[in-house]
């Protein structure tokens, strides 16, 4: 059984050898085709004058009939698991646009966020700023505020020794 696959294997690939050497002999255009040798359409031009009938033809196996039903059933049950999913993906198909629409959405809200964040760091920057200048009036104003309660002090002290000495 082996060899006769592997025969009919051949078969084929020669076959499929001979319909390529008629398509390429066909399509080269400008060369001269009378020269060239005429492929025999998959070789069956002999085998069309066969005088026994039996000989082109041949019945199927049991075998060969239970896996062709196999397949058949196969692929019945493929058909059936597409069209599932066709179903299915006509199910999901509303739900995706509406979550693209959300996503969107969400997107354009981020980017108007985005632009809200960059305000709120820039006016931080100059809150920020303005409390460093605050900071140095107040640390100039608390320095001159001491220099003056140091000299009353010093006044005060000088008053009392002035009032202990007389």
């Amino acid at each position: 059984e082996l060899q006769a696959r592997y025969k009919d294997i051949r078969i084929l690939k020669r076959h499929v050898d001979e319909v390529n050497e008629l398509f390429l002999s066909h399509t080269a255009g400008g060369e001269s085709q009378a020269n060239a040798p005429q492929a025999a359409l998959f070789g069956l031009r002999e085998t069309a004058t066969v005088a026994n009938p039996e000989d082109a033809r041949r019945s199927l196996t049991a075998d060969e009939e239970e896996a062709l039903a196999s397949m058949k059933r196969r692929d019945a049950e493929l058909d059936q698991q597409v069209a599932e999913v066709g179903r299915v993906v006509e199910r999901l198909d509303p739900l995706a646009r509406q979550i693209g629409i959300t996503a969107e959405a969400q997107r354009l809200k981020a980017e108007n966020l985005g632009g809200d964040v960059e305000t709120a760091d820039k006016d931080l920057q100059q809150l920020n700023k303005r409390i460093s200048e605050v900071m140095k009036y107040e640390k100039n104003t608390n320095c001159c505020c001491q220099l003056v309660l140091l000299i009353v002090l010093l006044c005060c002290v000088g008053f009392v020794f002035q009032q202990l000495s007389l």
